[in-house]
C-alpha cells in the first residue's frame, strides 16, 4: 500500500534518498507536483495552489518530473535548465508582444482624442 512518501518518478525517489527528515517538506511538494502531472483530478483551489505556489518554487524539478511522467525519460539537470530557459524566453517574447500591442492601442486612442481636440478648436 503506497504511503505519503511514495514516489511515482525515479527523480523524486532519488530525492527522497538524499533528503533528511527535517527537509521532508521539499519531498511533499515534489510529490504534489507528481500528483499534478499524473492527470489525477484535483480540486480547482488545490490545482491553483500547486500551479501558482509549488511550480514556480520548483521550476526545474517540475520540468524534470513532468517529462518523466509524460515520456518515462528522466531529463538531466542541464536539459531541464535549457528547457526552462526556452520557456522563459518564449514567455518573455509573448509578454513583450502584449506590451507592444497595448502601447499601440494607447497611442491610437490618444491620437484619436488629439484629433478630436483639434477638431473642437483646441490648441496643439
Amino acid at each position: 500500500m503506497p504511503g505519503p512518501f511514495t514516489a511515482r518518478t525515479s527523480y523524486v525517489a532519488d530525492r527522497i534518498r538524499q533528503t533528511q527528515w527535517a527537509d521532508r517538506r521539499i519531498i511533499v511538494d515534489l510529490i504534489q507536483l507528481e500528483t499534478l502531472f499524473s492527470g489525477q483530478r484535483l480540486g480547482g483551489w488545490h490545482m491553483l495552489s500547486l500551479r501558482n505556489g509549488v511550480m514556480p518554487k520548483f521550476a526545474v524539478e517540475a520540468i524534470i518530473i513532468e517529462e518523466e511522467m509524460r515520456t518515462g525519460v528522466r531529463l538531466s539537470l542541464v536539459e531541464a535548465l535549457e528547457r526552462l530557459a526556452e520557456l522563459s524566453a518564449t514567455q518573455y517574447t509573448r509578454q513583450e508582444a502584449e506590451r507592444a500591442r497595448e502601447r499601440a492601442e494607447q497611442e491610437q486612442r490618444e491620437r484619436k482624442d488629439y484629433d478630436a481636440w483639434l477638431d473642437a478648436g483646441g490648441l496643439p
